[in-house]
């Protein structure tokens, strides 16, 4: 297999891990949990969030996909 395959397939597999591991932990502590999100709906941006500071990040989310957006067309 080519090295980058395999790169590939274990970073997914430490995603995973990663993933497992940080819901056990928050298993084990009794934080309140925060929760949003972006849907891109075209180039309108739905943000969502279960507090301010969900929606917030976000929102800084989004910003930074369309930063990514236009820097991936003039990089072209």
């Amino acid at each position: 297999m080519d090295n980058l395959v395999l790169l590939g397939i274990l970073l997914i597999l430490l995603g995973f891990a990663f993933i497992t591991i940080g819901a056990f932990r928050s298993l084990r502590t009794s934080e309140s949990v925060e929760a949003g999100g972006v849907i891109l709906l075209g180039p309108f941006p739905i943000v969502f969030g279960t507090s301010p500071r969900a929606a917030f990040l976000a929102l800084l989310a989004s910003i930074l996909i369309l930063l990514w957006v236009v820097l991936w067309i003039l990089w072209r």
